[in-house]
């Protein structure tokens, strides 16, 4: 996991999120306890605010837009087309970067 903890960066939150949002999407809007709880399955923490942040940030770059909730701080999100796609291609570089670094370990 060293090259893909790499690309990730440290704290690996934007790219997970994007991810979790991405995994949950199928159920339609997704929320932050959702997040929470995809996280918490994946042995990993995500903090509310950093979410908000990450959350923020992927509606501002156009891959997720806000959906309407019980009230402004509660709303859902979900991945417009290009955040498919993009979650997508993540998500099949990160499988296949796994797979190379499981092939050198076995060498």
């Amino acid at each position: 996991m060293e090259i893909v903890d790499y690309l990730q960066g440290k704290g690996r939150h934007s790219v997970d999120v994007l991810l979790a949002i991405y995994d949950l999407s199928a159920s339609g809007n997704v929320s932050w306890k959702d997040v929470k709880q995809w996280f918490k399955e994946r042995g990993k923490n995500v903090s509310d605010g950093t979410f908000r942040a990450r959350r923020e940030e992927l509606v501002e770059l156009g891959l997720a837009e806000k959906t309407e909730g019980a009230d402004q701080l509660k709303f859902g999100v979900k991945l417009t087309g290009t955040g498919v796609e993009t979650a997508r291609v993540i998500k099949q570089t990160l499988e296949k970067l796994n797979a190379l670094e499981n092939a050198e370990t076995q060498k």
